[in-house]
């Protein structure tokens, strides 16, 4: 799957990697130039990047004494902030360093999901000669590749156990609250050494629920391999469980979620629909026309069912219009106007006996 990420303007796709040319002498330590750089640089913006980073030490009075957890979080905010568009130095140096084109020789940057356990942070270290906690490293990575950063505690841990799981994920699983549901993983998955079918899916049905993404967003279809992968490492990194997903059966699942989110309320899907993500024209209309506040031309009728019906034609579309207004479901409207009958537009809509040519 092809896969774009935002990635400050150098990375278009992180599912290939080309190996360097081991015969060339490949060295460029670009966490060791900008570890350095952030030791260094006099610019208050860059000293700021350099104490949020954890790389540029500080003197603090006790109270501003941060925890762990403080300091990963604001790593975690200004990472969000950066993939927003705020909050980056304008520091030519800087912007050189975290856009360099060397940065394509790293192994790691074709990775898609990155945490303490598969990261060799301490072998880059010693490689490049620099000191650079997993954090910061990890921080870094997410300046660079665009990625986003989340931190995670086990669920009912002891105190013993207090460990901060710091994590690297695709910036469109941000909004994910993947809190609150490993919170309900480790409740389901919790002394169980084997799970049925029936239990799993339950489990995996709900990271597409909307009560788990911010913003009112949730997942795509297009995403759901890419999103399983994540959380199946998630799971098994923090609660030490390894799930048998079967990512094909998950991806229909999550296409069906999808329509259904886009079908307007009052208008029903048959299973076969469901099942085969693949609704009649005649029914695209309705749904096209049920989420308009007024009467729609076909031109924009037409632009609005792709989306359900990519394979849509003109002259189809043009059929099942005449056919849904012999059939009493469509009005049409002065102007070139179509609507669905029974449902109010205001005044100013005269009702015609026959589709008009929209006047240029």
């Amino acid at each position: 799957m092809n896969q774009d990420y935002f990635d400050n303007g150098i990375y278009q796709d992180d599912y290939y990697y080309n190996t360097p040319d081991l015969s060339m002498s490949w060295a460029p330590k670009l966490f060791a130039k900008l570890a350095n750089y952030l030791q260094t640089s006099i610019s208050p913006d860059v000293i700021r990047l350099g104490v949020i980073a954890c790389i540029r030490n500080v003197v603090q009075t006790e109270e501003e004494q941060q925890t762990s957890w403080d300091k990963v979080e604001n790593m975690r905010r200004y990472v969000d902030s950066v993939n927003r568009g705020l909050g980056l130095p304008d520091d030519a140096n800087l912007l050189t360093l975290l856009r360099s084109s060397q940065w394509t020789g790293y192994g790691l940057f074709s990775m898609n999901y990155i945490s303490e356990m598969n990261l060799d942070y301490k072998g880059i270290c010693l490689d490049e000669q620099t000191s650079l906690s997993y954090p910061s490293m990890a921080f870094l990575i997410a300046m660079v590749k665009g990625m986003s950063m989340i931190n995670l505690k086990k669920p009912k841990a002891s105190e013993e156990d207090s460990h901060i799981y710091t994590l690297l994920v695709p910036h469109q699983f941000a909004s994910f609250s993947f809190a609150s549901f490993l919170n309900v993983a480790y409740n389901r998955l919790s002394g169980k050494e084997d799970l049925t079918k029936e239990e799993l899916d339950d489990l995996i049905s709900l990271s597409f629920k909307k009560r788990y993404w911010k913003l009112e967003t949730s997942l795509k279809g297009k995403d759901s391999e890419l999103f399983i992968f994540v959380l199946k490492n998630i799971i098994s990194d923090i609660l030490g469980i390894h799930l048998d997903i079967d990512t094909a059966s998950f991806t229909s699942q999550v296409k069906k979620e999808e329509l259904i989110a886009a079908t307007p309320e009052g208008i029903d899907l048959t299973d076969k629909e469901l099942d085969s993500q693949n609704i009649s024209i005649a029914k695209a209309v309705e749904i096209v026309l049920t989420k308009h506040k007024l009467p729609q031309t076909r031109v924009s009728i037409m632009e609005d069912i792709v989306p359900f019906r990519p394979d849509i034609k003109e002259d189809s579309l043009r059929t099942i219009i005449g056919q849904l207004h012999k059939a009493s479901v469509l009005n049409y409207y002065e102007g070139g106007l179509i609507g669905l009958k029974g449902k109010r537009y205001g005044r100013g809509y005269k009702v015609v006996g026959r589709l008009q040519k929209v006047k240029s």
